[in-house]
């Protein structure tokens, strides 16, 4: 291109490509590849004529917005240069401290981004960030990115006191205190009756005494709660002859949507769907649920035995049979 405008005129076109999203396509797996893909193609060849703009026009007016855009992208984020380009962005745009410490907080949050549930990297991230900027106002939300990568750790206890300390205001010290009241939940009893949406069987969970129960909240909507459901199979079938139950809590908002998903996709435990919690008055209160997935497991008694099974459900099974 022949002019840093004609760069500029390509990124502004560029953005007929964006591929609009579609809620109630949510679940279908074909549009959401496609979705994927177009959107991919689109972020690909935005950073690279960003890119390019700033090695050819460097003193582009419009760069010190573009190229801040650009640190919010994973494939940026995530290189190993990465911090060289926020520190040539500190040097360049000296003048502009709320655009540095704003791309600061995409180098730290791309950090955390990259060590699930790994305690070290993590809590180094936010005493950078904190000794950088303490007062910071992306602090609390580095902190509930944090906590989320650090459930089920033991370094989560200390985490969540630093927020309540820090955050006592905020929603980040709202989920930790939920937290916090999930955990009181193991070794009580579980109590559940309800109707499975996919044999209109009603079923009471304490029907299920002197067999441990895997109790999985999720919905179809929810990516992660999809992802794991291959391997919850494989489990379901290994260890349901030997005295082991699930049921899904859902938060789909359909009955119907839930029901379709599960036949189509040979989900062969029960299902409770609670329209999302409306149709469970009082649903985050009795359980805690601030995120999906999450899996309790309760033991032959009907009692809660873990409320972080996530990752560890064979473990505790084994634990527990």
């Amino acid at each position: 291109m022949k002019s840093a405008a004609d760069y500029l005129a390509a990124i502004d076109d560029n953005e007929k490509y964006k591929p609009e999203w579609v809620e109630e396509n949510r679940n279908d797996k074909e549009w959401n590849a496609a979705y994927s893909t177009q959107m991919n193609l689109f972020r690909i060849r935005r950073l690279k004529l960003i890119g390019d703009l700033n090695i050819n026009f460097p003193d582009a007016p419009e760069l010190e917005d573009l190229l801040l855009s650009r640190f919010d992208d994973n494939e940026v984020v995530w290189q190993k240069d990465f911090i060289e380009e926020i520190k040539a962005y500190e040097v360049k745009y000296n003048n502009a401290p709320q655009n540095i410490e704003k791309a600061w907080y995409y180098y730290y949050d791309g950090i955390i981004g990259r060590n699930y549930r790994k305690a070290d990297p993590i809590l180094g991230v936010l005493n950078d960030f904190d000794s950088r900027y303490p007062e910071s106002e992306y602090a609390e939300e580095l902190y509930t990115k944090a906590m989320h990568y650090l459930n089920n750790t033991p370094a989560l206890d200390a985490l969540t006191q630093t927020i309540l300390t820090r955050f006592p205001d905020g929603q980040t010290a709202q989920r930790a205190l939920a937290q916090q009241s999930i955990k009181a939940l193991e070794g009580r009893e579980f109590k559940l009756i309800f109707k499975d949406v996919i044999s209109d069987r009603k079923i009471n969970i304490s029907d299920w005494r002197g067999r441990v129960v895997v109790v999985d909240f999720w919905a179809t909507w929810c990516g992660p709660c999809v992802g794991e459901i291959p391997k919850m199979k494989n489990i379901y079938s290994k260890y349901h002859s030997r005295g082991v139950e699930f049921v899904g809590i859902s938060l789909d908002h359909e009955e119907k949507t839930l029901r379709d998903f599960c036949i189509k996709n040979s989900i062969p435990w029960p299902q409770y769907c609670t329209e999302g919690g409306n149709g469970d008055p009082g649903f985050d209160e009795k359980w805690g649920i601030t995120g999906i997935p999450t899996i309790f497991i309760l033991d032959k008694q009907g009692r809660v035995h873990s409320v972080e099974a996530r990752g560890r459900v064979e473990e505790l099974i084994d634990e527990l049979l």
